[in-house]
């Protein structure tokens, strides 16, 4: 081990004199000499843009010198491998690892790297909310530019950076722009509904297509329904568990348009802490009382409603009590042109409605 340190040590002093030679010919008594920062069994993981095998590690300090784009380098003892890297530990120092028989520098040229872009920007187009998280570019909830498809053309999506931790990626967002009924509904069938999330004029409504393209496309485990009105003055906030019960919810939001299955809703959600509804606390009465076709039988501990298990059921009516008091969460149309949007409230006994009265649905 002294052995391997000492012929370290020695390869970082050859380095050292070569950038006095080559940098600083007259006296170092005129001149204020910069260090090459180099450490031992250490390395940038993840950075380098350029890997060869070279003689020594001199050389390799050389091919970082006369190359514009590089910043540092890794340099490995046993297999003579140089690594160019684009950002250095001061710049990523996340990526600053250890790995045994490696050597760390910083250019000799003392090149400092340019800021790189955020994962979620439109240079760096994340695959989803969740990735961005992941990567630690979270600027907080808002808007992110994501390609899901890998398209090369990225979207704008809006982000939930809070609930449970963030990652959640909207694919539905409604905010009540008057105190009139809510707007008429307007289904997309494709993932880029991720990208309608300003849309107010219509209630949007992504199908169940749609959500099976964001499960294929991006990936998700989880589905976030919150919604709160306030004339009701309760909050709706419920995710999917990431569990049998919880995924049978998610195929039954990315299935076939038409189903005569519902998946059982106790033990299938977590309630989150700004939950205050009564939908929630009671799952046991979830379901249809009596749907049609079915006589007299009903299907309760469900979630869905019978009549509303067709290609948007995520955005009409995904939950509801059927016995009075009927609770519901969700869009339906009454009558012709007259749209309801319940949060917690009697489908009976509709509450009011107020400006910023929202409904949100998002998976991760």
């Amino acid at each position: 081990m002294e052995l391997m340190t000492s012929f370290q040590d020695l390869e970082i002093l050859k380095v050292t004199l070569l950038i006095i030679v080559m940098r600083f010919p007259v006296s170092l008594q005129q001149h204020c000499v910069p260090l090459v920062q180099s450490q031992t069994n250490k390395a940038l993981i993840g950075k380098a843009y350029k890997s060869f095998t070279t003689k020594d590690y001199p050389t390799c300090m050389m091919q970082c010198h006369d190359d514009e784009h590089c910043m540092s380098v890794n340099f490995h003892l046993l297999t003579k491998t140089c690594d160019l890297n684009t950002q250095t530990k001061e710049s990523r120092p996340e990526l600053y690892e250890v790995r045994i028989n490696s050597i760390y520098s910083t250019n000799m040229a003392f090149r400092t790297p340019a800021p790189e872009p955020l994962k979620g920007s439109k240079e760096l187009p994340a695959k989803s909310c969740l990735e961005i998280l992941a990567r630690g570019d979270s600027v907080g909830t808002g808007v992110y530019w994501i390609d899901p498809a890998n398209t090369g053309t990225p979207m704008q999506a809006y982000c939930d950076m809070t609930t449970d931790g963030g990652g959640w990626t909207i694919v539905k967002r409604s905010i009540l722009q008057t105190t009139n009924r809510p707007p008429p509904i307007e289904n997309v069938g494709t993932y880029e509904v991720i990208s309608l999330y300003h849309r107010q004029d219509k209630w949007i409504a992504p199908t169940v297509g749609a959500m099976l393209e964001i499960l294929q496309v991006m990936g998700f485990h989880q589905i976030h329904f919150y919604c709160h009105k306030k004339s009701v003055g309760r909050v709706v906030s419920i995710m999917t568990k990431n569990n049998t019960a919880g995924q049978a919810v998610v195929s039954y939001f990315t299935g076939p348009d038409v189903v005569s299955v519902f998946p059982t809703s106790c033990d299938s959600f977590d309630r989150l802490g700004e939950d205050t509804s009564f939908l929630s606390q009671n799952c046991e009465r979830w379901g249809t009382s009596v749907p049609s076709g079915h006589a007299s039988t009903p299907l309760v501990k469900q979630w869905g409603y019978w009549g509303f298990n067709g290609p948007v059921r995520l955005a009409t009516i995904p939950f509801q009590m059927d016995k009075p008091p009927k609770y519901f969460y969700g869009y339906h149309t009454p009558q012709v042109n007259k749209s309801e949007s319940q949060c917690d409230d009697n489908i009976d006994a509709p509450a009011l409605y107020n400006v910023n009265d929202t409904w949100m649905i998002s998976v991760r």
